[in-house]
């Protein structure tokens, strides 16, 4: 029984990797259009898709392709838009659809200012369908946020955004290799500050090139494999940042574009590993019974036509870690340097593995973190059965942790609330006067629950809070921390 147990949770894991490796790639098409000679030849989605084709037909490994995982990868990188002859219900699994859903949802968060190019279903259509319509730039650049900060904001009309003074914009940027082709006049400075048009670089289409050249070498690893895991997905990801992260999610040059392509990937992988978790466990008859079609019978129209996004299926996760300030400070006058850096790396690590190891419960990958830092973190994690169950669990055995650890001077809180996929959009109707947006709600009430659970932190540890040691403990010159064993620190 626990066998196969063990083997569900596998599978699981598995499929939820595939899902979100397939959200990570779907739009690796578009650095690969940019730099084509002919890119309204055919959509980025085609081009995503050839791009893996021919390159595990030219290494011979074609069959390699034709495995479960693979076809669902395939699949979420070729029909991810909703379209009559390249929707999701042509494809050959369920994960399509989940990645045509979660591309509307993280598109619609990060950038929708541009109505028309979204068709009446409210789906994300091609940069490239209408390239009068759309305004392709394939020297489109990305553009520095605080340059809107007090001049422009989302949503402001065609006729401001046109006004470059002020504006900054950053080069593609790539790390450079040592080789002598790239050691020249005309490469990148080594670190990418955002400056002004003028003074950006001029040969799009050579950088474009390059970007192509990198994702091959990370295609090539892919296609090795057969099948995926988390440490699969976190590798890509992390090479993904690297290439994208500079990058313009489109091209229209009709509306703010600050948020990167590598972001975008991210929050759409991020939304679809929850979406197939949350449906592994609360619709499991939706994976039973799969016809790549739109027969009113098949359970995934539901997702199809927005009817799922009223449904809370995912999650808004913050920890918070008390007691920083006096844990860093408390030190010895002696080599006061090394110990604060020392303290402060210490929590950075500390955060990053107590974050790790939530997500290994939940079976997901880096890509559901959403910040780190300041003794703290936040996750998009799935609303699956055993949610608050697993995370009372974890938080109390933190704590027991922490306070054995460090004699109650840290403490972690967690805070979380539900959301819905329309909770998760963004408001582009303009409406006067602009509601708040439901996540500056969403996070009030988590800040709130973090609050209440600091008032009574250690609640559950009183027995070891108030009982003595018989033992003679000294304290350390260095933590101040009180035990038997001491031994002499060498500070050179």
């Amino acid at each position: 029984m626990n066998n196969a147990k063990e083997s569900n949770h596998e599978n699981k894991a598995k499929e939820i990797a595939t899902v979100a490796l397939g959200c990570l790639l779907h739009d690796i098409g578009k650095p690969i259009q940019r730099g084509d000679n002919a890119p309204f030849n055919k959509n980025h989605s085609r081009f995503g898709k050839d791009f893996i084709d021919e390159l595990a037909k030219e290494r011979h490994l074609s069959d390699n392709l034709k495995t479960f995982y693979w076809k669902a990868i395939l699949d979420s990188i070729r029909y991810h838009h909703a379209k009559k002859m390249e929707g999701p219900y042509n494809a050959e699994a369920y994960f399509a659809y989940i990645a045509c859903e979660a591309d509307n949802l993280a598109s619609a968060h990060d950038r929708k200012t541009a109505p028309f190019l979204y068709d009446l279903e409210d789906n994300r259509l091609d940069e490239c369908d209408d390239a009068v319509k759309s305004k392709w730039d394939s020297e489109r650049r990305l553009e520095s946020i605080f340059t809107y900060f007090t001049k422009l904001t989302q949503g402001n009309d065609e006729k401001k955004l046109k006004e470059e003074d002020g504006k900054s914009f950053y080069d593609l940027w790539l790390k450079k290799n040592n080789t002598k082709d790239e050691q020249n006049e005309n490469s990148l400075n080594p670190y990418p500050y955002p400056t002004d048009k003028k003074h950006l670089q001029t040969n799009v289409k050579k950088q474009y090139e390059s970007i192509r050249d990198k994702l091959r070498k990370l295609a090539e690893y892919l296609i090795e494999k057969k099948d995926f895991g988390i440490e699969d997905l976190n590798k890509v990801s992390y090479h993904l940042e690297e290439l994208f992260q500079f990058v313009p999610p489109d091209t229209y040059t009709g509306h703010t574009n600050d948020v990167s392509l590598y972001e975008h990937l991210k929050l759409t992988a991020a939304i679809g590993s929850c979406m197939f978790s949350y449906i592994y466990d609360i619709h499991p008859e939706w994976l039973k019974d799969y016809t790549a079609n739109q027969k009113d019978g098949n359970p995934w129209n539901a997702l199809y036509k927005k009817e799922f996004r009223n449904e809370k299926a995912y999650v808004l996760f913050k920890a918070d870690i008390s007691g920083i300030q006096e844990f860093i400070y408390n030190i010895s006058s002696k080599q006061a340097l090394k110990g604060l850096r020392g303290r402060s790396f210490y929590l950075e690590l500390l955060c990053q593995q107590i974050a790790d190891e939530i997500l290994k419960v939940f079976s997901l990958g880096r890509v559901n973190q959403i910040y780190l830092g300041g003794g703290g973190f936040s996750l998009l994690l799935p609303n699956s059965k055993n949610l608050e169950t697993d995370l009372n669990k974890i938080e109390e055995n933190l704590n027991k942790w922490l306070l054995e650890k460090h004699d109650a001077k840290l403490s972690i809180a967690f805070g979380y609330t539900f959301l819905s996929g329309n909770e998760i959009r963004m408001d582009s109707e303009g409406a006067e006067p602009r509601k708040p947006h439901y996540l500056n709600t969403a996070w009030e009430e988590i800040s709130k629950m973090i609050g209440e659970k600091k008032l009574s932190k250690f609640k559950n540890n009183l027995n070891e809070i108030f009982s003595f040691s018989k033992k003679n403990h000294e304290e350390c010159k260095s933590c101040h921390k009180e035990t038997s064993h001491i031994e002499p620190y060498n500070f050179s």
